[in-house]
């Protein structure tokens, strides 16, 4: 099996959004802005992205029951693409673990 594993660490920028399946699996989406000072090629680059950020399954549903907009938290879990409704593909973070930052 290939390695496929991150953690990140960033303010929740979109509202948590609480969904069922069909199959009655729950979901949480929201979108993660992480903002860091990293080193590449000796040298202090500065890395900012955007992701989506999806949390399924009734074990994560505590996890993100009590998640709003601006707080920081630490999401590990593994990296999917998606695909939207318009027909683009993006990069998802499925979430296995979520911790708030104080």
């Amino acid at each position: 099996m290939a390695d496929n594993w991150l953690v990140l660490s960033g303010v929740i920028s979109r509202a948590p959004q609480h969904s069922v399946s069909p199959a009655g699996i729950q979901h949480c989406h929201f979108s993660l802005d992480h903002e860091s000072e990293q080193q590449e090629a000796n040298r202090p680059r500065r890395a900012w992205c955007r992701i989506q950020v999806v949390a399924s399954g009734e074990e994560l549903q505590t996890q993100t029951a009590s998640l709003t907009t601006a707080m920081q938290v630490r999401v590990s879990g593994f990296l999917s693409q998606q695909k939207t409704t318009n027909g683009l593909t993006r990069l998802v973070l499925h979430a296995r673990s979520i911790e708030q930052i104080n």
